[in-house]
């Protein structure tokens, strides 16, 4: 008897070299006007030396947060899926060594959509099948297939009804040694528009004078969805000696709109990381 196991493994991009194709863009974010059709293209590139099919599909989106994110205190804080909009000219095809496919992905919005949407494209590709004897002694292999992944993310703004907007609801400088620094900064995000943000910024540390010790970039967080909160750590690489500080921090959060907030520390005692 031969068994057949198909395992779909999720290939991350810093686990590309599974994947034979490379998919481009990495993620799809697009501002759609309701009851129209749109497109877009994706480009597929096979750069392995041998020919790969690949198979085109849509799965519901796969929501990532981190130990700092604060979820809505009512609702499910899920948006809702778009994968029934989705259309793939072709959505199965042959890749040869070396060449690309440009796929048109043909979305058709709803009349009545008014919230921000999401989706995963998933991307799987045919791999080899090994097979191998389980009980050399008696009859019969497993086949193992193993179907690598390369998934996308899709998110769909409905436009007349996208609002970007957000608030720095807190911001606390926390004293003592970690990760060999002196302090850490705590900036609270609030997102308080209808879609997802990916804020990004810069961080500066002044002292009593308002002479500026340090600049840091705060960089791209994950997305940030609406009514959701982050927790951004930064901590300060510069070890501050006991006196007075301040520091500001500036937020881009899109669509050409900054939020600035200021705080004022002390530090109290010297500390020694050795």
């Amino acid at each position: 008897m031969r068994i057949l196991i198909i395992l779909s493994i999720l290939i991350a991009s810093l686990a590309a070299p599974l994947f034979a194709a490379e998919v481009d863009p990495s993620k799809l974010e697009l501002s759609l006007t309701p009851g129209k059709t749109s497109e877009t293209i994706i480009t597929v590139t096979n750069w392995m030396d041998y020919s790969v099919k690949v198979n085109i599909k849509t799965d519901a989106y796969r929501y990532i947060f981190t130990e700092n994110t604060i979820p809505p205190k009512e609702g499910t804080g899920e948006l809702p899926p778009c994968q029934s909009w989705l259309k793939f000219q072709p959505n199965q095809f042959e890749l040869s060594p070396k060449a690309s496919m440009r796929i048109k992905c043909v979305i058709n919005v709803p009349q009545g959509a008014k919230e921000e949407h999401v989706a995963s494209i998933l991307f799987d590709e045919e791999g080899l099948v090994t097979t191998y004897d389980k009980y050399p002694d008696k009859p019969g292999n497993i086949t193992l297939k193993v179907i690598p992944r390369f998934t996308i993310p899709l998110y769909i703004s409905i436009e007349g009804n996208k609002v970007i907007d957000a608030d720095i609801s807190d911001m606390k400088v926390v004293e003592g040694p970690s990760l060999g620094t002196s302090i850490k900064t705590e900036i609270t995000l609030h997102n308080k528009g209808t879609v997802h943000l990916r804020p990004s910024g810069t961080l500066l540390f002044m002292d009593s004078k308002e002479n500026i010790i340090k600049t840091m970039k705060i960089g791209e967080c994950l997305p940030l969805f609406p009514d959701y909160k982050e927790k951004i750590p930064v901590y300060c690489p510069v070890m501050l000696e006991p006196g007075s500080y301040s520091a500001v921090c500036t937020i881009d959060i899109g669509g050409g709109k900054l939020l600035q907030k200021k705080t004022d520390f002390t530090i109290t005692k010297s500390y020694d990381m050795k």
